[in-house]
């Protein structure tokens, strides 16, 4: 996207060191310590053919005033794909010239490409300027949802927990789709919310594909399958390091009390530090009390984060403001 007054292009490598500036600008602003991102993270995880996550970078006169960066995701409550954006930061000299709608615009425009339908971000309660910003271009503070996680310590103690006695684990496969579609159906009955439409096409089309958007492992007793959970690889900055998302934890009712839910976090834990995760983070509404008394045995709830979202009109209105990038 080009202007008079500014420029938006996709990041590449050798823009590393300057996405490492803009993003310990980012946590300086929000009172946050430096962050452990550098440039060197950046050419690791959002260049060539394996990157994680892309970087998009604004310039005004030639001179590099903000960035952003989003990696495609998926939004399980509606089953659609959907663009994650990290992070999204512009200096204080250059705000209000629409740099920061228009690295927005470019991010939905980029998960258009991959069928995105919404986006979706975390903003700090106590950054009301960020706050008015995103309410202004169309987004939505869904302030009946937090976001829970462990780290560090925490990340250790569920990578070692144990399987109960007689359960076992494996990955879930094209032919689980009408297994997973009856879990599915469970958990929004529990919820009491309406289920998804097209649950079995869309299990399938995102998660057994060439480019699967989510993974599944399916926790069975005695050959009969109790429980699944659903998650996928994502990106923190401010430790420079992958973290699992966790979507979808669900245990049958006579499966419940056993530890089973436990061990399939275990297991996602597992299986996202063979591939480099240090921690595992999930939204989860605050009116359900007693998954929350339960995570509270061994996870955070972080009060200042806001979970966001776009969607509808607003998200295609905003994705068709960004022209394609140039290459």
């Amino acid at each position: 996207m080009t202007n008079r007054r500014f420029h938006i292009r996709a990041a590449g490598p050798q823009d590393g060191d300057t996405v490492a500036r803009l993003c310990a600008a980012l946590s300086a602003h929000e009172g946050a310590p430096p962050p452990a991102f550098t440039g060197e993270d950046f050419r690791r995880r959002a260049c060539g053919p394996d990157a994680l996550f892309a970087g998009l970078i604004a310039e005004q006169e030639g001179r590099p005033v903000g960035y952003a960066l989003h990696k495609r995701d998926y939004d399980t409550d509606r089953l659609e794909r959907c663009v994650h954006v990290l992070d999204l930061f512009v200096e204080n000299t250059a705000r209000g010239s629409g740099i920061g709608r228009a690295l927005m615009a470019s991010a939905a425009a980029a998960g258009r490409v991959y069928g995105a339908t919404l986006a979706y971000w975390g903003v700090l309660q106590g950054n009301p300027l960020a706050r008015a910003f995103y309410r202004g271009i169309g987004g939505v503070e869904n302030t009946a949802m937090s976001l829970w996680g462990v780290d560090d310590e925490g990340f250790d103690r569920l990578c070692r927990q144990p399987l109960p006695m007689g359960v076992t684990m494996r990955e879930g496969a094209l032919a689980d789709v009408p297994l997973l579609t009856r879990f599915l159906k469970n958990l929004f009955a529990d919820m009491d919310e309406p289920p998804p439409p097209e649950i079995a096409p869309r299990l399938a089309r995102d998660g057994f594909g060439p480019e699967p958007f989510f993974e599944i492992l399916i926790a069975k007793r005695g050959g009969h399958a109790l429980g699944y959970a659903m998650s996928w690889l994502t990106y923190e900055t401010q430790e420079a390091e992958s973290v699992i998302a966790l979507s979808d934890l669900y245990v049958l009712p006579e499966g419940r009390g056993g530890g089973i839910g436990t061990a399939l976090m275990g297991e996602v834990a597992r299986c996202g530090r063979r591939r480099g995760a240090g921690g595992l983070w999930w939204p989860m509404l605050k009116s359900n009390e007693r998954a929350r008394h339960y995570y509270a045995r061994f996870a955070t709830e972080d009060p200042e984060a806001l979970y966001c979202t776009m969607d509808g009109e607003a998200f295609q209105r905003l994705a068709a403001s960004a022209p394609v990038l140039p290459s």
